[in-house]
């Protein structure tokens, strides 16, 4: 048996290809349970690094870690969410991650286009983007010491976004930039992973904890899971002192080998309908690195 696993990333996720293309890519899920203040003043607000997926794929095993469980009148399919706290995740097959250097990353050409993340080479051109900080890839790290909720390395499959849903109505540019930098696209806030999987359940994997959830489609075609980095339940769109600007992206800079001195974020050049909610923590894409 074979299906195929669609991953879903939302919020603040920080892609890193790795140099050598369609290699591999590391996912980095932003610490920012505690995130602080930004630099205008306005406090950030707290997100929940988590997987998410329907219990109704999930195989029971007796190494699972704590998970919650949500269910609501509108959804008659309960959820499950296990919360990640500095985890090294891998996706495994049979007890094996998956193989190497097969990772298509989607680009202009294909409707479901990667680049559709921000990319820090077009927020910061005139310095040619921003690196990670090398410490986010050291094996004996503790994640949490250097900013990451969660760590994950995709190595086969293909990376793109999901042409339907998920894109801005409007181009934003990113502020405060230069005169000469002109940069302005619309934003994919939904990035979307899949592969197909050999055999009849897929397993993700905690090095941190050596638990993991293990999972089979019920349909025995197709697995959903989310990995999403977003504000809790209901305070998904708290309104920002000013609604324009999606102050939280700041946070996708903690990782950064070397903070901004002025953090630019994304900004609508007209004021439009939200869609399809405000883009509150929307991910980025760093420059490539050997170790992604």
């Amino acid at each position: 048996m074979s299906f195929k696993l669609q991953i879903k990333f939302f919020g603040l996720c920080a892609f890193v290809p790795n140099t050598k293309l369609d290699k591999s890519m590391r996912v980095f899920l932003i610490d920012a349970r505690a995130p602080g203040v930004a630099s205008s003043g306005v406090h950030h607000v707290s997100h929940v690094p988590a997987i998410k997926f329907s219990l109704a794929d999930l195989v029971l095993s007796e190494n699972q870690p704590f998970f919650l469980i949500q269910s609501n009148s509108e959804n008659s399919s309960s959820r499950g969410q296990w919360t990640f706290n500095g985890d090294d995740l891998e996706i495994r097959v049979n007890g094996k991650v998956l193989p190497q250097d097969s990772l298509k990353v989607l680009d202009t050409k294909d409707k479901k286009n990667f680049y559709l993340v921000p990319s820090t080479k077009n927020i910061y051109p005139e310095i040619g983007g921003l690196a990670v900080k090398e410490e986010c890839f050291l094996e004996e790290e503790t994640l949490n010491t250097v900013g990451i909720a969660a760590r994950l390395q995709l190595t086969t499959g293909s990376i793109g976004t999901n042409p339907t849903e998920y894109i801005s109505t409007d181009e934003y540019y990113f502020a405060p930039s230069p005169s000469t930098n002109k940069h302005k696209q619309k934003i994919a806030s939904c990035t979307m992973y899949e592969v197909e999987i050999d055999s009849n359940e897929v397993e993700i994997f905690s090095k941190r904890t050596k638990q993991s959830l293990v999972f089979s489609p019920q349909n025995g075609e197709k697995l959903e899971l989310s990995i999403s980095n977003i504000p809790p339940e209901g305070l998904e769109a708290v309104k920002m002192d000013d609604p324009e600007n999606t102050i939280d992206f700041e946070l996708a800079y903690l990782i950064a080998k070397q903070y901004p001195s002025i953090p630019r974020i994304p900004a609508r050049s007209a004021i439009g309908p939200e869609y399809p909610k405000p883009l509150l923590c929307a991910s980025i894409i760093y420059n490539p690195d050997p170790n992604a």
